[in-house]
C-alpha cells in the first residue's frame, strides 16, 4: 500500500478499488477494516514505519467515506 506517499492522486499505485465492492455491499466496511487492521499489526510488529502510516490514512479514508454516506443519508 502506497497510500501515504501519493494520496491525493488516484492512480492504480495508490487506489484500494474497493469502492464499487463496498458499494454494492459485496465487501463489508468492517470486514475490510479488520483485515487492513491485522496487516497494520504484522507491520508494527516488523516495524514497517511507511506501511503503518499507509494503513492509517486508509483507515481515515474509509471512514470519511463512511460517515459522509451516513449524513447524505440520514441527514440529505
Amino acid at each position: 500500500m502506497e497510500c501515504s506517499k501519493n494520496s491525493r492522486e488516484a492512480d492504480s499505485a495508490t487506489s484500494s478499488f474497493l469502492s464499487p465492492h463496498l458499494h454494492f455491499g459485496e465487501v463489508s466496511v468492517r470486514k475490510a477494516f479488520h483485515l487492513v487492521r491485522i496487516k497494520q499489526v504484522l507491520w508494527a510488529n516488523e516495524e514497517n514505519k511507511a506501511g503503518e502510516e499507509s494503513v492509517n490514512l486508509f483507515l481515515k479514508s474509509i471512514g470519511l467515506r463512511e460517515y459522509s454516506r451516513y449524513m447524505s443519508f440520514n441527514h440529505p
